[in-house]
């Protein structure tokens, strides 16, 4: 991603459109061994009781294996995850 791509302004939420994508290979460009463990993603609310007490509250987000395919990266002219032009570094 390059820096500053977005704005302090804009709004980033799944149902806009926000996917978030991390390749892990090894140094031969082949993907890890799930053994080795996950990564995981969580959404962070929190809310003030009339007591005053803050309540944290934490959400693991849905995430799945991508393919080639859902990227366009195979030729597959309708991606399932379609990249935002200049978003990715050269």
């Amino acid at each position: 991603m390059k820096e500053n791509f977005f704005s302090q302004t804009e709004v980033l939420r799944g149902d806009k459109g926000l996917a978030i994508a991390v390749i892990f290979k090894d140094v031969e460009n082949k993907p890890l061994d799930p053994k080795l463990g996950e990564l995981a993603f969580y959404r962070k609310s929190w809310n003030v009781l009339a007591t005053g007490e803050v309540v944290e509250f934490f959400q693991r987000i849905q995430s799945h294996i991508c393919t080639d395919t859902d990227f366009g990266f195979d030729g597959n002219d309708d991606p399932q995850f379609k990249l935002m032009d200049g978003a990715l570094k050269n």
